[in-house]
């Protein structure tokens, strides 16, 4: 089921992708190999959804895929890399939430605004959880939040990205 599902998806890129403005000369899409640009390091979560998807892009468009690594600035470098390429559809990304919408609020020189990129399709959802120590005060996201709040600037997170 979970392969259907992913072969539907990917039939209904191929279809988006082969609506993008293109030369009049283009004979059919896929015509080359198609460069897919990852935003991270190799060996995290969209190297890894990334490769996962490669097979079976590359056997529903007939192409071969090139995973591109782009790291920097939280996926900017690769996001205004993207923006910059020519609509032809055979530049794509692997956007990750918050990280594409963020990097335009927070820098000014981000190189790309989030509506730049349009969303074809969702691969995969990553759900964010918030751990504590077993042994903190903390049994409550309540807890936790009262604590933030009358104890200002003394909380320390961290996530990836």
């Amino acid at each position: 089921m979970k392969r259907i599902i992913i072969i539907l998806t990917l039939v209904a890129l191929v279809a988006a992708l082969a609506f993008t403005k293109g030369s009049s000369e283009t004979a059919k899409y896929p015509s080359r190999s198609i460069t897919y640009i990852i935003p991270f390091n190799p060996g995290g979560q969209s190297d890894i959804t990334a490769q996962y998807q490669k097979d079976d892009l590359e056997k529903v468009l007939g192409v071969n895929v090139i995973i591109k690594h782009l790291p920097g600035a939280g996926g900017a470098v690769a996001w205004s890399k993207v923006v910059k390429s020519k609509p032809d559809g055979y530049t794509i990304s692997g956007n990750n939430i918050p990280h594409i919408i963020l990097q335009p609020l927070v820098r000014d020189n981000a190189g790309y605004k989030t509506d730049q990129l349009v969303p074809v399709y969702m691969f995969q959802s990553t759900p964010i959880g918030l751990a504590v120590l077993k042994r903190s005060p903390f049994k409550t996201l309540d807890d936790f939040i009262n604590y933030a709040k009358k104890n200002p600037g003394k909380i320390t997170i961290g996530g990836s990205g």
